[in-house]
């Protein structure tokens, strides 16, 4: 036996090992799968962060817009000097008044300066070195945000759980709710632990770009473009000059004349118009009010906004991870249906269905016990009334009332042996029908194979726990298959069993005591009711203790019953008649009675907690 025990055990730890082996590679692979849709996804978020710093620190800053139209402004400016210098290259040689031609020559040597100075700003590229600057600074606070990044968020704490979500329902229509999970746990995670940062970094941003005076390119162009001012009220002078001579001349090029004019005029129109309004409008900048911060929830939406892409990686690398999966989920069902009768075992061992058969033949065994000393005790007292006759035989046999006594005596001995026959065929009977508690109720064909059905998702379930422990594993296994519904199923039907078991031993003991015991005493109450109530009328003491024992002894039955848990239906004269608990014996006519009052109760009725085992025989009025 001991050699047969360790083969089971071997071929039990082997057929462990082979499942926990290849459940471990199969977490594994859902582990890394999480963990890369984290991180990726990550990424995305962190890159969104990015850009809500610039997003939001540059609408936000007060000189936000004026960036662009500062520098825009001014080029157009120069774009309109720059269209009157070609008008004067083109066509200066046609002019042949001194004075007109030194006029615009002196305006255009002035505007040609400006020009040049811009040039010079920009570096022939054309690029706005006002927005070049204005992102070097929104960089310095993105760099800011990614120094002060937590980096232990690279680090997935919910990889498990997630994987083990993920094992239960692998398939392509739980790839977008397992996307959403990871991307809440990603978002949650990452806005808490880097919403301070984030903070910190807009308003690095803000105090930059805010600041005119720290920020050397835009103030260059925002004083060239006040200072503007002088130059055209010198071009302005200049070009009055020339439209004096005019009138008084200009040669033979009137039209070169008036197309450069009519160029500067644009020029000044345009300043007086659109740059004279940019600036003025700086001035009340100064009653900017710096934004609220933004809150931790909207950071979240705007971060979750743009995660398509990394949604995109994901599902690539979870349709790759998906074959393998199959595979190894293959693998593991083939453990369980080659192994079904050992894993079974180590189930039932946990559902401790022993212990429903265990506590049913507990509650069969009291009851039993609880009649079998009932009829005892009952037995015990016949046996007690009987003694005290042998023992005063010689003085009641003198007695007039001897007769009945003796009669009596010889029912109580019959009653005694009854009893004591009865209880030994109660028990013989119990012995042969006991043994529930060993009695084997084994799984169904149809319970067996719903049951392997079930073994897998119990293990994708519940096995991704916090340790790599083969044994705690495999127990944590064993105790949550036992909690199946086929399981469960199972469970019912050897309840059910024990209920009937139990039910059928009720019925039985029931019997042996409405026909047995409580038979026995309905018969000596019979005795109550006749004989000893002419016993009542002697004088003799021996006849009335004899008379006291029997009152004592009905007593002490009443008691034993009770303790049964059986009470006795004894109504009372004037108590309305109950079909269920009383019988008729007979019914008459008697005056103070009422149709259907009890006139007399016979012999007591029982009851074993709500059921009546033998109505109460009485005698009704009609």
């Amino acid at each position: 036996m001991n050699f047969i025990n360790n083969n089971i055990e071997a071929a039990l730890a082997d057929c462990e090992h082979e499942l926990t082996d290849a459940w471990r590679i199969c977490c594994q692979d859902l582990e890394r799968l999480t963990r890369r849709t984290a991180g990726s996804l990550l990424l995305s978020v962190k890159f969104r962060v990015m850009d809500r710093i610039i997003e939001v620190a540059g609408k936000n800053s007060r000189l936000s817009g004026y960036d662009e139209n500062v520098f825009t402004c001014y080029r157009r400016l120069m774009l309109l000097y720059s269209r009157a210098i070609s008008v004067y290259e083109r066509r200066g040689a046609d002019l042949n008044n001194y004075s007109v031609k030194k006029f615009i020559s002196d305006i255009c040597e002035v505007i040609n300066t400006r020009l040049n100075m811009f040039e010079s700003q920009i570096n022939g590229a054309g690029e706005n070195p006002v927005a070049i600057e204005r992102i070097k600074l929104l960089s310095a606070g993105v760099a800011y945000f990614m120094f002060s990044f937590n980096e232990t968020e690279k680090s997935y704490k919910n990889a498990r759980l997630r994987a083990s979500e993920l094992a239960g329902r692998f398939t392509p229509e739980y790839f977008n709710t397992y996307i959403e999970y990871i991307q809440n746990d990603v978002l949650e995670s990452f806005v808490k632990s880097n919403y301070a940062a984030y903070r910190k970094a807009i308003q690095a941003c803000l105090i930059s770009l805010n600041n005119l005076h720290s920020r050397k390119v835009l103030s260059y162009y925002y004083t060239l473009l006040t200072g503007e001012s002088d130059v055209l009220a010198y071009v302005s002078a200049q070009a009055a000059a020339v439209e004096h001579e005019l009138t008084h001349g200009a040669g033979d090029s009137p039209e070169a004349v008036k197309a450069f004019l009519d160029a500067v005029s644009e020029a000044r129109s345009f300043y007086y118009t659109e740059c004279r309004s940019l600036i003025a409008g700086f001035e009340k900048i100064n009653d900017y009010a710096p934004p609220e911060p933004e809150s931790m929830e909207s950071l979240r939406e705007a971060c979750g906004e743009l995660l398509a892409n990394s949604r995109l990686i994901a599902g690539k690398d979870y349709a790759e991870t998906a074959s393998k999966y199959e595979a190894d989920t293959r693998l593991i069902i083939g453990c369980f249906e080659n192994n079904a009768g050992l894993f079974i075992d180590q189930i039932m061992i946990r559902a401790d269905l022993s212990s429903l058969r265990v506590e049913s033949e507990r509650k069969i065994t009291d009851w039993a016990c609880r009649a079998r000393q009932t009829a005892e005790a009952v037995a015990s007292v016949f046996a007690r009334q009987v003694s005290y006759y042998r023992e005063q035989s010689e003085r009641l046999s003198i007695l007039n009332e001897n007769s009945i006594i003796s009669g009596i005596n010889e029912t109580l001995i019959i009653k005694v042996e009854i009893l004591a026959e009865s209880t030994e065929a109660f028990e013989k009977h119990r012995q042969a029908v006991n043994g529930l508690a060993d009695r084997d109720i084994p799984m169904n064909d149809k319970e067996r194979a719903r049951l392997l059905e079930e073994l897998f998702t119990v293990l994708s379930a519940q096995c991704f726990t916090a340790t790599d422990n083969h044994d705690i594993i495999m127990n944590t296994f064993y105790y949550a298959a036992a909690e199946t519904e086929p399981m469960n199923s199972y469970r019912r039907r050897v309840s059910d069993f024990c209920k009937k078991e139990e039910e059928k031993a009720e019925k039985e003991i029931r019997r042996f005591l409405t026909d047995s015991v409580l038979y026995e005493i309905s018969t000596f109450e019979e005795i109550l009711q006749y004989s000893v109530t002419r016993l009542r009328e002697s004088d003799n003491d021996y006849v009335k203790y004899y008379i006291d024992l029997i009152d004592e002894n009905a007593r002490i039955i009443e008691t034993t019953l009770k303790k049964t848990g059986i009470t006795m239906i004894r109504p009372n004269p004037h108590d309305n008649f109950n079909g269920k608990e009383h019988e008729v014996l007979m019914a008459e006519s008697m005056e103070g009675f009422a149709k259907g009052e009890i006139i007399k109760c016979i012999t007591s009725g029982y009851r074993l907690n709500s059921q009546i085992l033998i109505r109460a025989n009485i005698i009704a009025a009609k």
